[in-house]
């Protein structure tokens, strides 16, 4: 988690002046090998694209990945841990449920736009678990924490 959470960071280095892109990055992992197979920000900013959230772009990494299963049988994500520093929208929820997500791992809830829930309803033909990250390691400071409340993450 603190590998998504520096990466979120580095979204405020790469660019001097504003608008900087949102401080949300989303890594997918292996979790047989801990290998990040794909790692990404939010560029909605930076692209002028309303889609491209963290979520659904590293999504689109994933299937370029020289790692990437090359099976029919295997979605892009079957399997695969996704590590995401604020609670994903609908849309990234329904996207790891389209793309077989094992589990979702966020630091912060986003209450008013947050889809957490989404993974478990029993309606949807596959379900991922999804966990809120509580851990005690230190993440450095001056860390951007806080995006506006309505902000789908």
């Amino acid at each position: 988690m603190s590998a998504a959470i520096r990466l979120s960071q580095r979204t405020y280095i790469l660019k001097s002046n504003p608008p900087h892109d949102l401080p949300i990055a989303t890594l997918i992992v292996d979790p047989l090998t801990s290998r990040v197979l794909a790692s990404t920000w939010d560029t909605r900013v930076s692209s002028g694209h309303p889609l491209n959230h963290s979520v659904i772009t590293a999504i689109n990494l994933l299937a370029l990945s020289p790692y990437q299963r090359n099976s029919r049988k295997a979605y892009y994500a079957s399997g695969y841990d996704f590590y995401t520093t604020h609670e994903p929208c609908l849309m990234c929820c329904m996207a790891m449920v389209h793309s077989r997500a094992r589990r979702c791992v966020f630091w912060k809830e986003m209450r008013y736009t947050g889809g957490k829930g989404l993974g478990w309803k029993n309606e949807l033909n596959h379900r991922y678990m999804c966990f809120q990250w509580v851990g005690v390691e230190s993440i450095g400071k001056d860390v951007v924490e806080d995006i506006a409340w309505d902000i789908c993450a």
